[in-house]
């Protein structure tokens, strides 16, 4: 086993592509891997048993457009979002199953090259902050299974590239606005709509939960 991610990957400075995932990497993401790492345009260690926060430092690997964290045991509060710190090349963050003790900073609205965010079961709660309209190259979302709470954001309606919006197993309420359903989501559209009576109403989910 080794203990986090093996820093003489430090010394591969022109690497374009890293792909770690499910081995038996375990321990924290040492600072150094993203600060030296900055030709670095897909980063995939998936499926291990990472711990600690995401470093701050992953803001200079400024090439960087995927990181893939999904299914390691993380313990992060998503202070590197408030801190500016995403690539700003960025289309694509999956960190689902890990721990993420934050609300979704409204910070996120400003990276606007986000076309997939992944973030079930990770814990996020608060409120879903209206500035995620901005994220107008989304296609991807998937926010199930948190303690999000509070009503559906109407700006939801601006992402016209959005073809999957999953938001059931959360505590939100209210309906899903005609702006949202206006935007043609063709794959998935989920939300907490059964029940009598339902937490959500949807006249355009795919599947109420």
């Amino acid at each position: 086993d080794y203990v986090g991610i093996p820093i003489a990957f430090t010394k591969l400075t022109n690497l374009v592509s890293l792909e770690i995932g499910l081995n038996l990497l375990e321990g924290p993401i040492d600072t150094a891997i993203f600060q030296k790492l900055t030709n670095l345009v897909y980063f995939d260690a998936h499926s291990n048993y990472l711990t600690g926060k995401i470093p701050a430092s992953l803001q200079r690997m400024t090439a960087l457009e995927q990181l893939r964290l999904q299914y390691n045991a993380l313990s992060d509060d998503m202070s590197w979002v408030r801190s500016g710190g995403i690539p700003p090349a960025i289309k694509t963050i999956w960190l689902d199953d890990n721990n993420i003790d934050s609300i979704l900073p409204m910070r996120l609205g400003n990276f606007t090259t986000l076309e997939s965010l992944s973030l079930p079961n990770t814990g996020i709660k608060g409120l879903i902050p209206t500035q995620i309209g901005y994220l107008t190259s989304m296609r991807e979302l998937w926010l199930e299974g948190n303690k999000l709470r509070g009503t559906i954001p109407t700006e939801i309606g601006m992402m016209n590239n959005l073809t999957t919006l999953q938001l059931h197993n959360n505590s939100l309420e209210g309906a899903i606005s005609p702006q949202i359903c206006s935007v043609g989501i063709s794959k998935a559209l989920t939300s907490d709509c059964s029940g009598t009576p339902p937490s959500v109403q949807c006249n355009c989910c795919t599947k109420c939960f």
